[in-house]
């Protein structure tokens, strides 16, 4: 099912307790500056169910410990432990300048420095040493550009344009 119009908040991790309490892993890079409503959307069978809390008690590492309405058994917390929660996008912070959330500027038009238009943003990859760009050129062929602040020359939101430039010899490397 299509989530657009929501974001990844986190994950529930497991059942805390046996009075229906959850776990959840804040996934989401700027965790820490979302004001959190009365309620949240889990992913269930590919559609997102609005929980609301009863309570809410964020952990300093990460996680929240919570307790939903009609939650109220550790089955129950088994049944919704290991699914994806969802809020508005209207809840989601704003990055500005070169911050971005890498699903942000998928669909951005990509130019570098010295090939020009190389593309569209297909993919953000998360890899264990770095994020990675994929970019399909107009021939069809893949572009990975390590996403790296100093290969980031602008990011034009207005227009959907990912300016970059990439290390000498990167982009002829695909190409070739």
């Amino acid at each position: 099912m299509d989530h657009s119009g929501y974001f990844e908040l986190g994950k529930i991790v497991r059942p805390h307790g046996y009075k229906g309490a959850v776990k959840i892993k804040f996934t989401h890079p700027a965790a820490d500056l979302i004001e959190i409503p009365e309620s949240v959307f889990i992913g269930i069978n590919k559609n997102l169910i609005p929980f609301f809390f009863t309570k809410f008690n964020p952990q300093n590492n990460g996680f929240a410990i919570v307790h939903f309405e009609d939650v109220s058994t550790e089955q129950e917390a088994k049944d919704i432990s290991s699914q994806l929660v969802y809020l508005p996008t209207s809840f989601e912070p704003v990055p500005e300048g070169d911050n971005f959330y890498n699903d942000e500027l998928i669909g951005f038009k990509v130019i570098d420095a010295h090939y020009g238009d190389i593309g569209v943003l297909d993919n953000v990859m998360d890899a264990p040493a770095q994020d990675v760009f994929e970019i399909t050129h107009p021939s069809g062929k893949e572009i990975m550009v390590p996403v790296l602040a100093n290969f980031i020359q602008e990011i034009d939101r207005e227009n959907k344009i990912l300016k970059l430039e990439a290390p000498e010899g990167l982009i002829t490397f695909y190409l070739e």
